[in-house]
């Protein structure tokens, strides 16, 4: 099982930077016995993402940092109604989220979807049941779980959201 932590640090002279650059992946030199540990970097607008990675590298983790890298090329606007850009805090409390989560190794992805005020949202749909969790441009996380005619609402990604969160994404994982 793989563990990751997630921080996000103002690089100066950043800001407004338009160029997204890929992300860059520092792999140290290890024998096979020893802990894998290793990093990913992604350049926000004005800020560096950074996943630091023990053991295997999640299934969703290179789509999920690609799809953050497509909305943040989004322009302002994008959506023609004049939709703000997407914030930097709202893809670091998703890539934080994420985290938190300790998703097993092989779930899926989630759909990744930009919203007009700046907000991003994670998605699962699969075997019946429906997993959404919402970050506000402020970086504030909410969620909605509909499983097996059960809905439930969260206003924080607290212990209790992630424990369902994991049982029903469980269910979802091949």
């Amino acid at each position: 099982m793989a563990t990751a932590t997630v921080g996000s640090a103002p690089i100066p002279g950043l800001a407004g930077a338009s160029l997204i650059e890929a992300p860059q992946v520092e792999k140290p030199p290890s024998l096979l016995t020893e802990r894998r540990e290793w990093s990913v970097k992604l350049p926000l607008r004005g800020s560096l993402l950074e996943f630091r990675i023990t053991g295997e590298e999640p299934r969703w983790l290179y789509p999920t940092l690609s799809h953050f890298q497509e909305m943040l090329q989004l322009p302002e606007g994008w959506d023609s109604y004049g939709a703000s850009l997407i914030s930097d805090e709202a893809i670091a409390e998703a890539a934080d989220v994420l985290v938190r989560l300790k998703l097993p190794l092989e779930t899926p992805e989630p759909s990744v979807v930009p919203g007009s005020s700046g907000s991003v949202q994670l998605e699962w749909h699969r075997c019946g049941a429906d997993v959404e969790i919402h970050i506000s441009s402020a970086g504030d996380a909410t969620a909605f779980l509909s499983d097996e005619g059960e809905e439930y609402e969260f206003q924080m990604i607290d212990q209790e959201a992630a424990d369902k969160f994991l049982e029903v994404l469980s269910r979802m994982t091949p």
